[in-house]
Parts: structure tokens; C-alpha cells; sequence
């Protein structure tokens, strides 16, 4: 105790941070753990702290968690209280008293009775044991309610406490597992960007540096890359550097990567060669994962078919259950939740198996053109114009055009019109409705709302999309013209200029228009270009320019470089192409597994419910006089409202999987959702 006191008082008077002192006080949660093996996910996860100071920040934030939780619990419980004082009648907490069930003092050891004042002194201490016994008895009793008031304060602080420990022990972990899959995903893309830099002329050291500042386009691979250059620039050899980054990556693809380079410096200086070998390597890579994936849809499509299964064997289970005595009835209100659960898995779990089809690229970084030009250097048609970052957006986009581009601004519209919509739905609920008028219900309640608040996003975002659609189509054939061209000795501009000039489309007409804004040199180039990839959301199209315009920067010699985009297009459109086919095989399964449900609902009702209610009607008509068949007493309005939900919830969810299944973004799946959700999940009921 004597040594934490001077510990702190050092620490204070030493006018050290808060965070020390927390590291004095808290460091016995690293206590647990394995410093040298956390460390290394620290690593991983690109902190900079120790496990002393992680772990201590963990115990800090663990223990502030837990006396919250204390303090919610308390709430928690004085909520209770006040509730059940107003709300709950005849409410006590009777404690019956506990009968004491003393055992005698032995006597098959009669012996030990012959020692002197034995006997008194075991009566002494069992009277002294029975008195304390009683005592403490009536005080637990006496003091119940308290004790179990707080015994629950304890177990949720504690409770609470746990879980902050375990999720920030957890979330080093988490993020070097969602780098290494980043890493992993981008690698490709990375190496063929390293190619086109030592193609360039570039060096090892200028190669990772220039990568490093590529941090919009690669991501965690750049960051990767500033490590290896920061150690580096402290005097670290290159070969050193990467062999000790070897151990640190998060990504195994990355680790063999660098150790063949590490290989290859010590024993040969073939860089170009390497490099070529890699970026062939990696594009085969990417197909071959592509396939991979392929197959394993194939295998999950035999337990995808079964999820439009499960709300027709409720029902069938339901109206056997009510006929033999209601063993099954609970399982009616089962079936939509299950539905929605059932295929909010299938869409978590194909993310999480087939990821992102293309890794997201942000907006390029652009110089401004007023490095490269004068005002008097420019062309007469477009003197007057401000020079600066956005010149060559000199004609403004008007509001629907930034609308289109950013679809998410439809909420600030879609929103105060649903919440509108929701004082009418009040004014119009009735009592019993979600059972007994549960079509309507399903239309106007639950389907009518989501139109409403999805219906213009969808067709902002649909039109948005195809736009990228139209630009990813003309990718490959427009480089293509472009390395042709320019394999013919025309200059790059001329190649660019020629090839647009040549098509009808948004992307060349875009191209067309900045070409034509300023008098090009190959630095202003460079900026128009990064410029055009900016006006689209497109990221093959950024990362292309960018590799483009970053080896303008070092050669004039871009001819390979372009057959490396080209290549790379190319192998991404197959794989958009493989992935695009898999998966329309397995959105036509779910929808004819699901047309199959819908049917067997229909058949149900016309050739059973409908049936069931007649026969209840005959029942009722003759006053009961008629004999009972059992079926009479069925709930047939609760079975069909519970194929409607079913239904309408299939459609929609089917919907938004068809659409992640194919771009990895639900967002996508939201025309086939409205439009199968009401066309499929509710007219055929108002049709039967």
C-alpha cells in the first residue's frame, strides 16, 4: 500500500497526465493476459500504445462502466418499485419465516466427554454458534429486500464491467482482422500500383513512399507502406525494415509478399521483373477467390431454398396443432419474425463471406491547376474564370444533378412525408386490426410507409447507379482505344481526345468537355483527369487514373502501364460477370421457392380455411345443435393473417437479398423489395 501511495504522489507532483496516473492505478487488468501476444495484436491493429497502457486504459474504462451500470441498476430498480406502488394492485412481498433446523451435539464420540471441561466447552462454543446462528438469521430475514436490492446493483455493475473489459480486450483483435481482410481485398490492386512505380524508375524506398501517400485509394495497404517508410527515414535499412514488418502485418498475403521481396533484394535486382510476375500472379489470384466463392454459393443454394419452407411447415404445423387440441398454435405468431431473421442472416453472413465485390475509392486529391498556369497562359474561350481547385467545373451543376448524385438527400423529403402519414394510420387503427383485417393492415400500415420513405431514395439512387453501370461497361473498351492509339505513336492527350471524341456517352462526353477547357501539358493532365474520376462514384475508374497520372509524373513511356489497366479491367469485368451469374442462379431459386409459398398459402386458404369456415358457419346456424367436427372452433383468421406477414416479409426480404447478392449493397435490392412485396406478397391475397 505504502508503494502505490508513493507511486501516486510521485506521479502527481511529477505533473504527469491523467493517462499516467490511470496507468499507475489500473494496471493490474493486463494482469490476465498475455503481454508479448497482445502486443503483437496491438501491432496488428496499428496502435502505438503498449499492453501496459492499453490494458490500464482498459481497466479504467472497465470500472468507470461497472459503477454506471451500478447506478442504471438502481434506476432500474427504483422504476420498478414506482411502477408497481401505482400500477400494480395488491402487490406484497411476504417473507414467511424460516424454520431453524438445528442439529443436536453429538454423542457417538461419548469418549471425548471424558476430558475434563470438554463437556462444558462444547457447549459453551455450540451455544455461542447457535446464538450467532439465530442472530444472523433474523438479520438476513429482517433485511432481505435490501440485501437482494443489492446484491442486483453488484451483479449489473459487474455485469457491466465484464463487458466493457471483454469488448475493449476484443476490439484490438477486431480491428487487425478487418484490416487484414482490407489488405487482403486491396493487395491486388497494390501490386500492380507498385508495378507501374517501378516501371516508372522508381526505387524500393520511393516506390513505398509514394504508395504511403496514396492513402484514399489503398487504404490500409498505404498505411502498411508509411510504416515501412517512417522506420526508414530513422535510419532503418530498407531490407531491415520490411523483414521487421514482416511479423507486424495483420495480413498473411501481405507477410509472403513482402518476405519475397526481402528474398529478392538480398539475391537479385530484377525489381520490374518481380513486380510483373506479382501483378500477374495477383489478377489470376482474384479469379481464382472469385470462383472459390462461386462454388461455395452453389453449396449454400441447397439451404437457401429451405428459408420460403419454413412459414408453410408453421402454418401446416399450426392447423394440425389447432385440429388435434392447439399443441402448435403458438407457432402461427412465429412465422414472420422467423422469416425476417432468417434472411437478415443470409444477408450478414454472405457479407461477411464474399465481402465488398470492390473495395471503395475515395475521392482523389487533386492539385489546383494554378500551379501549372498563368492567367495569361490561358485560351481566350475561358479567360475570366477563377483558377483554383474546382476550374475545371466551370459550368455548376444544377440542384437535381447534385440531388442525383447524392441519393440520401431524398430522406429530408421521404421523412417528414412518413411522419405525416403516421397521425392518419393512428386516426384509422382499430382495435383487433393486425389480426382480423390483416391485408389491409399489411398494405397500409407496413408496406405503404416503407414506399414512402424508400421510393424516391430508390429511384435516385437506381438512376445513380446507372450511371456507374454505364461507366464500369465503357472502361475497358474506351483504355483500350487509348492504348491502341497510343501504340500507334499518337500522344497520350490526342489518344484520350480522339477516343472520346469517338463515343456518345456520359463518361467520354465528360471527358470531351475538360479536355476541351484548357490548353493541355502533361502536369494539367494529370489534374483534369483526377478531375473526371471525381465526377463519378466509379472506384476501378479512380484507381485507374490514378495509377495513370501517377506514372505520367516519372515517363512518358505509359504504354505499359496501360495494357496493365486494361488487363486489370478486363479481370474485373469477368469476375463482375461470374459473380453477377451465380448469383442471378440463386435469386431465381429463392423467387420460385417463394412463388411456391405463396401458392401453397392459396391452396391452403381455398381448399382448407375457406372450408374450416363453412363448417363453423353450419355450426353456428344450427345452434349448436348440429355435431361437432373439431374444426368449427379453429382460428382461421389468425392462420391467414399470419401467410400475409409471411408473405409480404418474404418478398421484401428476398428483395433486398437479390440486390446484395449482386452489388454487395442492399441499397440495390431495394426496387426488387417494393416491387416484389406488392406485387407478389400482397395482391394474390386480395386476388384469393
Amino acid at each position: 500500500m505504502r508503494k502505490l501511495l508513493k507511486k501516486i504522489t510521485k506521479t502527481v507532483f511529477d505533473e504527469r497526465t491523467f493517462t499516467d496516473i490511470i496507468d499507475v492505478l489500473f494496471n493490474w487488468a493486463t494482469y490476465p493476459i498475455s503481454e508479448r501476444n497482445y502486443q503483437k495484436s496491438l501491432k496488428q491493429a496499428n496502435k502505438t500504445e503498449t499492453t501496459a497502457e492499453y490494458m490500464s486504459r482498459t481497466g479504467f474504462y472497465a470500472v468507470t462502466s461497472g459503477f454506471i451500470g451500478m447506478i442504471i441498476t438502481s434506476f432500474a430498480m427504483f422504476l420498478a418499485g414506482a411502477y408497481i406502488k401505482l400500477y400494480v394492485d395488491d402487490f406484497s412481498f411476504e417473507i414467511s419465516e424460516i424454520p431453524l433446523t438445528i442439529p443436536d451435539i453429538p454423542i457417538s464420540f461419548g469418549f471425548i466427554y471424558d476430558i475434563p471441561f470438554m463437556a462444558q466447552i462444547i457447549g459453551l462454543v455450540y451455544s455461542i454458534l447457535l446464538e450467532v446462528y439465530t442472530v444472523l438469521s433474523d438479520l438476513f430475514i429482517a433485511n432481505l429486500p435490501l440485501i437482494i436490492q443489492l446484491v442486483l446493483i453488484f451483479v449489473g455493475g459487474g455485469l457491466f464491467f465484464t463487458v466493457t473489459y471483454v469488448l475493449m480486450w476484443y476490439i484490438p483483435k477486431y480491428i487487425s482482422s478487418e484490416r487484414e481482410r482490407e489488405i487482403d481485398t486491396m493487395l491486388p490492386y497494390a501490386i500492380t500500383y507498385m508495378y507501374s512505380m517501378t516501371a516508372g524508375g522508381r526505387n524500393i524506398v520511393n516506390m513505398f513512399e509514394k504508395l504511403a501517400q496514396r492513402e484514399n485509394v489503398y487504404g490500409e495497404i498505404s498505411t502498411e507502406s508509411q510504416i515501412i517508410v517512417n522506420k526508414v527515414r530513422l535510419g532503418t535499412d530498407i531490407r531491415t525494415a520490411l523483414q521487421e514488418h514482416i511479423d507486424n502485418t495483420p495480413s498473411e498475403s501481405l507477410s509472403e509478399f513482402l518476405d519475397e521481396l526481402v528474398v529478392l533484394l538480398e539475391h537479385s535486382d530484377d525489381i520490374d521483373g518481380f513486380f510483373e510476375r506479382k501483378t500477374t500472379d495477383a489478377l489470376q489470384q482474384s479469379k481464382q477467390k472469385m470462383e472459390s466463392m462461386n462454388d461455395f454459393l452453389e453449396i449454400i443454394q441447397n439451404f437457401i431454398v429451405m428459408i420460403p419452407i419454413l412459414p408453410v411447415a408453421i402454418v401446416i404445423l399450426s392447423i394440425v396443432g389447432m385440429v388435434g387440441g392447439g399443441g402448435f398454435t403458438f407457432l402461427v405468431y412465429t412465422a414472420p419474425p422467423l422469416v425476417v431473421v432468417a434472411y437478415g442472416f443470409l444477408i450478414v453472413f454472405n457479407g461477411m463471406i464474399f465481402g465488398s465485390s470492390e473495395p471503395d475509392v475515395e475521392k482523389l486529391e487533386v492539385q489546383e491547376l494554378s500551379d501549372y498556369v498563368q492567367v495569361d497562359e490561358l485560351p481566350n474561350h475561358v479567360k475570366g474564370y477563377e483558377i483554383n481547385d474546382r476550374f475545371a467545373d466551370s459550368q455548376d451543376k444544377s440542384i437535381l444533378e447534385y440531388i442525383i448524385s447524392k441519393p440520401l438527400i431524398a430522406f429530408a423529403i421521404t421523412i417528414p412525408f412518413t411522419l405525416g402519414y403516421i397521425p392518419i394510420l393512428y386516426l384509422s387503427f382499430e382495435q383487433g386490426m393486425i389480426i382480423d383485417d390483416a391485408l389491409n393492415f399489411a398494405m397500409f400500415y407496413i408496406y405503404t410507409p416503407i414506399a414512402i420513405l424508400f421510393g424516391l431514395y430508390t429511384l435516385l439512387y437506381e438512376y445513380k447507379a446507372y450511371r456507374i453501370r454505364s461507366v464500369r461497361t465503357e472502361l475497358e473498351s474506351l483504355f483500350n482505344g487509348i492504348k491502341d492509339a497510343n501504340k500507334q505513336g499518337i500522344s497520350l492527350i490526342d489518344s484520350i481526345e480522339l477516343e472520346a471524341s469517338n463515343r456518345d456517352t456520359v463518361l467520354s462526353n465528360t471527358i470531351e468537355r475538360y479536355i476541351k477547357t484548357i490548353n493541355l501539358t502533361s502536369n494539367q493532365l494529370s489534374v483534369t483527369l483526377e478531375k473526371i474520376a471525381n465526377e463519378f462514384e466509379v472506384s476501378r475508374l479512380k484507381r485507374s487514373i490514378r495509377l495513370l497520372t501517377d506514372t505520367i509524373e516519372q515517363t512518358s513511356n505509359i504504354s505499359r502501364i496501360l495494357e496493365v489497366i486494361t488487363e486489370d479491367l478486363k479481370t474485373r469485368r469477368e469476375l463482375d460477370t461470374k459473380r453477377k451469374q451465380s448469383a442471378n442462379m440463386t435469386i431465381v431459386i429463392l423467387f420460385m421457392s417463394s412463388l411456391v409459398m405463396v401458392g401453397v398459402f392459396g391452396i391452403v386458404d381455398v381448399m382448407l380455411l375457406e372450408q374450416f369456415d363453412q363448417l363453423a358457419e353450419r355450426f353456428e346456424d344450427s345452434g349448436g345443435r348440429a355435431a361437432s367436427t373439431g374444426f368449427e372452433d379453429m382460428n382461421t383468421t389468425l392462420i391467414r393473417a399470419s401467410m400475409v406477414y409471411s408473405s409480404l416479409f418474404s418478398m421484401l426480404m428476398i428483395g433486398l437479398q437479390a440486390g446484395h447478392l449482386r452489388t454487395n449493397n442492399i441499397s440495390s435490392g431495394l426496387k426488387y423489395a417494393l416491387i416484389l412485396g406488392l406485387v407478389v406478397g400482397i395482391i394474390p391475397f386480395y386476388l384469393i
